[in-house]
């Protein structure tokens, strides 16, 4: 067996939620879903009208799954460092059309997603390395469904975002220029690449997220009530409409503690419309 060396891996832990309740039957439902689902936001990310300008593939280079857990994960090696921002927030859009398509088929995944080094075998079913290590300690930490980005993780988006903002102030100068010709995808074309950058910005948002034990945590946020604006033709109401419509309970009530996660999860989702409002 050999193993592969992945110095810029980006790994995302997925946890279904309320699956661990789920008999025989809804559980053979669920994997369906899931591969349906996946299927499902690679298409909706391709078909996005900001997408088109890269149509840069971001399907997970290692997807697996145990129990109610999906791992992703992908490898960015080839990515020079500072185009990475833009690969990140290419990636971003389409873990927000994954976890939005996966609420209107009412299935909720909560997770967090990390960087750093990873190990994976030819066969692809070992992923170890310390980017799984803290995507694992954070996944099902939120008290929502969503996606978020781990302490550390955080910090480097924090640290893209800075340089962006230095580089700005610079008048788009030779510094931003050196920032966003970078990316070997892009090759020189400035302006194209500052557009795409700028055109994914609202995949991740800081957010202070609610965190189990009544715990708050500032991190960056997957925003996947962006992608759900997106396939309502960013019509706020009739996405929130949408939204209702997929996590209203119809054939049997909630149980108890499980609306709060509901709740949060609405107030994430006006708060990344109101955003995409005043933008």
């Amino acid at each position: 067996m050999s193993v592969q060396k992945i110095t810029n891996g980006v790994v995302v832990l997925l946890d279904a939620l309320g699956v661990s309740q789920f008999d025989l039957e809804e559980c053979a439902d669920f994997l369906r879903q899931r591969d349906e689902i996946m299927a499902e936001a690679t298409n909706n990310y391709l078909l996005d009208q900001q997408c088109k300008l890269s149509k840069c593939d971001v399907t997970p280079t290692i997807s697996a799954t145990f129990g109610d857990t999906l791992l992703f994960a992908w490898n960015f090696d080839d990515d020079k460092a500072a185009g990475k921002p833009v690969a990140l927030k290419f990636l971003a859009m389409w873990l927000a059309h994954f976890i939005s398509d996966g609420i209107r088929r009412q299935v909720y995944y909560r997770g967090a997603i990390s960087t750093g080094e990873i190990l994976v075998d030819d066969s692809k079913n070992t992923v170890i390395g310390s980017a799984v290590v803290d995507a694992s300690a954070w996944y099902e930490q939120a008290d929502w469904f969503g996606v978020i980005a781990t302490p550390s993780f955080s910090i480097g988006l924090d640290h893209f975002e800075l340089i962006k903002a230095c580089a700005s102030k610079n008048n788009k100068g030779e510094a931003y220029q050196r920032y966003v010709t970078a990316h070997s995808k892009f090759g020189n074309d400035t302006l194209k690449t500052s557009m795409l950058e700028d055109a994914y910005s609202p995949a991740l948002v800081r957010y202070c997220v609610p965190l189990k034990n009544d715990k708050k945590i500032e991190t960056w946020a997957v925003s996947w009530p962006y992608a759900f604006l997106k396939l309502h033709g960013d019509n706020d109401k009739s996405a929130k409409f949408a939204l209702l419509d997929a996590i209203v309970p119809m054939s049997k009530p909630w149980p108890k503690g499980v609306e709060e996660k509901y709740e949060k999860s609405l107030k994430f989702f006006d708060h990344c419309v109101t955003k995409q409002e005043l933008a």
